[in-house]
């Protein structure tokens, strides 16, 4: 059995539950493709850009995610994240 395999009876077992998906924004096309196949995958995720809207109090927000509803916290390194300075939430 795959790991992605062994991973959906988890997910759909956990109403609510995501891969919370931490990257930078030079890296949004990488991520896209990231995205595109946990959606084809049947894994829900969490992701600013999809989960967050105008006027949400964003640091609360992602907070929650991580703490309340994700299973699993990918963070997706790079150069670019790499050439970032830490921010921390």
């Amino acid at each position: 059995m795959s790991a992605r395999e062994s991973m959906l009876p988890i997910m759909s077992q956990n109403d609510g539950k995501h891969v919370f998906v931490s990257y930078v924004h030079e890296d949004d096309t990488e991520v896209d493709q990231l995205c595109e196949v946990l959606e084809a995958a049947q894994i829900p995720y969490w992701r600013d850009r999809k989960s967050l809207g105008p006027g949400d109090a964003w640091k609360a927000k992602i907070r929650e995610a991580i703490r309340d509803g994700s299973l699993v916290f990918l963070a997706c390194f790079s150069d670019n994240s790499r050439a970032r300075r830490t921010n921390r939430i």
